[in-house]
């Protein structure tokens, strides 16, 4: 019996990167933590490279990468 293929990890997201990736998107940290159901502090804490994301919330900001923060606040 074949084993169906593990997909693929969810890319990893440096402090700067995930800075980068909110303003590209041109939203502040509360707007951002908001959409991304996650707290502002959160957001803070990631950018300053003190907390790091989990794998449901890097993948969550690879789908943002990839369609844009609209896409996941209207999804």
């Amino acid at each position: 019996m074949a084993v169906a293929d593990e997909p693929p990890a969810p890319p990893l997201f440096s402090p700067t990167a995930i800075r980068q990736l909110r303003e590209r998107n041109r939203v502040g940290r509360s707007a951002f933590a908001y959409g991304l159901n996650i707290s502002a502090r959160t957001v803070e804490r990631s950018e300053a490279g003190t907390m790091k994301p989990s794998g449901p919330a890097r993948r969550l900001l690879g789908v943002v990468q990839k369609h844009g923060f609209e896409f996941v606040v209207t999804a």
